[in-house]
């Protein structure tokens, strides 16, 4: 699931070349993901290209 965070680059395999960000995920509806420009791609006709993009929080132990 950590690979489809929203703000992933992708790519469809169908139009490589052309990437997509990924909008939302929901893991209990089929198909889960929906991009910016393409809505509802299932997992298996993505590549990922970047996960650079994506804010995460910082893990660093608060004393």
């Amino acid at each position: 699931m950590f690979e489809y965070l929203p703000g992933t680059v992708v790519e469809l395999k169908k139009e490589p070349g052309i990437p997509q960000k990924i909008d939302y995920y929901e893991a209990t509806m089929v198909p889960p993901i929906w991009l910016i420009d393409d809505p509802r791609p299932h997992s298996h006709e993505l590549r990922i290209l970047s996960r650079r993009t994506i804010r995460a929080c910082d893990l660093t132990v608060l004393v």
